[in-house]
């Protein structure tokens, strides 16, 4: 893996939905629950939105350090997830954002797997 160079210093979250299955399991234990509540004006962005989004930052991605997909559950639209995947990997690597990965609790890994291998992530944390 190649170093970062020292002017690759934003990380950008990228928040791709509002759904998880764990949500009445975790309920106000979750830190994306209680900012969904305490900004109730805040509406879920469409999937045009979100991969309008994702280029714009993949257009600027020379100086991001990371781009983290996140979201109450990224792997709960897997679709999703992989088409902000398969922009990325499509981008030049001079110019899009050093690293990209994911934050999810990792119960959908598994059947995310072989495309995993296919549109690769630099991390997860999970």
């Amino acid at each position: 893996m190649q170093a970062i160079s020292e002017d690759r210093q934003i990380l950008v979250n990228l928040e791709i939905n509002n759904q998880c299955h764990l949500t009445n399991v975790c309920g106000t234990s979750c830190v994306l629950n209680e900012i969904a509540w305490a900004l109730p004006q805040a509406k879920e962005q469409s999937a045009e939105q979100v991969l309008a989004a994702t280029q714009e930052v993949i257009d600027n991605g020379h100086k991001v350090r990371h781009l983290a997909i996140v979201g109450k559950e990224p792997l709960e639209t897997p679709d999703l997830l992989f088409d902000i995947l398969r922009r990325y990997h499509a981008a030049p690597v001079e110019t899009r954002p050093a690293r990209i990965g994911v934050i999810t609790s990792g119960i959908n890994l598994k059947s995310c797997q072989q495309r995993f291998v296919e549109l690769p992530i630099d991390w997860c944390n999970s």
